[in-house]
């Protein structure tokens, strides 16, 4: 599932980095979602990828005039959404809603392991050598090239290097 909402709202986001930096973000994930799109139509295997909509709601009556807020933020931006109340969604939905933001697009979903392994198999084309299953035990900044050292005692120097380990990386 590709989204460019990220963990929190706007307004949430707003309290934590300033409203021009969540626009920021809520815009770059937007952008983010049609750059994806416009790879996978350069690869081969397009990785069952699907533009979608989205819904971001909420079944507490309290939240409506937050959930009108957001909406108004967003719309602001040009965000492609759409402001839904409890009688608009009745006919919709199988489950109750008071207040909703329906993007009508910015949204998409990917078969992520596909898409990784075709962006891998393209970069390889290009010069990307890949060190599977090679731990890293320090690395060093020299020169605009980074130094890494393996389990193995070898010492890899490039000029990027993606570190995917999950949520959070190791500085």
């Amino acid at each position: 599932m590709l989204q460019y909402e990220v963990d929190f709202d706007i307004l949430e986001l707003e309290k934590k980095i300033g409203v021009v930096n969540a626009l920021k973000a809520y815009k770059a994930n937007e952008s983010a979602v049609y750059e994806i799109e416009r790879i996978i139509k350069t690869l081969k295997d397009k990785c069952d990828f699907t533009r979608r909509e989205s819904l971001y709601y909420t079944q507490d009556k309290t939240k409506i005039q937050r959930f009108k807020e957001e909406y108004k933020i967003r719309k602001a931006v040009d965000f492609d959404i759409e402001f839904l109340d409890k009688n608009s969604t009745k006919d919709k939905f199988s489950f109750p809603i008071e207040a909703a933001i329906y993007s009508k697009c910015g949204g998409a979903e990917i078969d992520p392991y596909r898409f990784a392994h075709e962006l891998i198999k393209d970069s390889q084309t290009r010069g990307l050598i890949v060190f599977e299953n090679t731990a890293i035990l320090k690395y060093q900044h020299k020169d605009n090239k980074v130094i890494l050292y393996t389990d193995k005692h070898k010492k890899i120097t490039a000029q990027k290097v993606v570190v995917a380990t999950g949520y959070q990386a190791k500085n």
